[in-house]
């Protein structure tokens, strides 16, 4: 059985090294999920920005089925995607007859959230993603759902970042600058709050004693931040290994299409929350 894996080449939505550990852990576990079965895997690593790209990926090499690591995949790609006639998953991506493997994104939101609530804090700000991503999307409505439903929504606490350091320091520091500060900001991925920690301390403010910060991926180095990183674990490694799995029991024939596959977050506590004290919340 032959296997395409397909990577984008279009690294604007990470940096480079989060790049690499993102689609890194994700084909470890594809590969992973190879090794135990009769299987050939093939890696194109490329744009899609030419007509009939996906098309003519097709006519590259004969497989069986298509894993597509598509953070954003436009309305070409998909009609491209459902022209080639074989089974194809998405990992972190979401189409109306398409199989796929994510996590559950709003339900992540809602454990760093309601632990933050715990925790006391109510005015609790959020950095997103690229909001062309359904990741981004989905954490954004987790927050905006929770925060309605308590009654604490505050638009002025909704910040748009792109999923990079820079984006999340510079809108950490839009924040800081409200006449009422958050006490809580909980950022839509790892690296935009390591942007925001370093915010904080520029104004010499102290992580977690004034703000406390939480993140989502929970990336290795997360726990080696200053201080340890709060943050919602994706499992990549899981993640790829189940879309493999999944793709080959469609071509097999023992799966029914389309597969819609969520795979559960977890809450990683360290050191980067605090609980607020009742001054803070008397001054709140």
């Amino acid at each position: 059985m032959n296997i395409g894996i397909v990577i984008p080449s279009e690294t604007y939505l990470f940096s480079p090294w989060e790049y690499n550990y993102y689609f890194t852990e994700l084909l470890r576990g594809v590969i992973a999920a190879a090794s135990l079965f009769d299987c050939n895997i093939s890696i194109f690593h490329r744009g899609f920005q030419r007509e009939k790209d996906y098309l003519e990926l097709s006519g590259d090499i004969e497989f069986d089925g298509l894993v597509v690591l598509a953070p954003v995949l436009q309305e070409k790609g998909v009609r491209e995607l459902k022209e080639i006639n074989k089974p194809v998953i998405l990992i972190n991506s979401r189409h109306e007859g398409f199989n796929y493997v994510d996590v559950d994104n709003r339900k992540g939101a809602l454990q760093a959230l309601e632990y933050l609530f715990e925790m006391g804090h109510r005015d609790i700000a959020f950095i997103t993603g690229k909001i062309e991503t359904v990741n981004a999307r989905e954490r954004l409505d987790g927050y905006k759902s929770f925060m309605e439903e308590k009654s604490c929504f505050l638009q002025d606490y909704v910040k748009y970042g792109d999923f990079s350091k820079d984006s999340g320091y510079n809108e950490m520091l839009g924040l800081l600058e409200l006449e009422k500060c958050p006490t809580a900001v909980f950022c839509a991925n790892d690296l935009m709050a390591l942007g925001a920690i370093r915010a904080v301390r520029e104004k010499n403010l102290d992580v977690p004693e004034d703000i406390s910060v939480i993140g989502f991926d929970d990336l290795v180095i997360s726990e080696y931040f200053t201080p340890p990183l709060t943050s919602v674990r994706q499992p990549l490694f899981h993640i790829g290994k189940e879309a493999l799995i999944t793709l080959i029991g469609i071509v097999n024939g023992e799966k029914p299409q389309p597969q819609k596959i969520e795979i559960e977050t977890r809450l990683i506590k360290r050191e980067s929350v605090s609980r607020l004290t009742r001054q803070q919340e008397e001054e709140g």
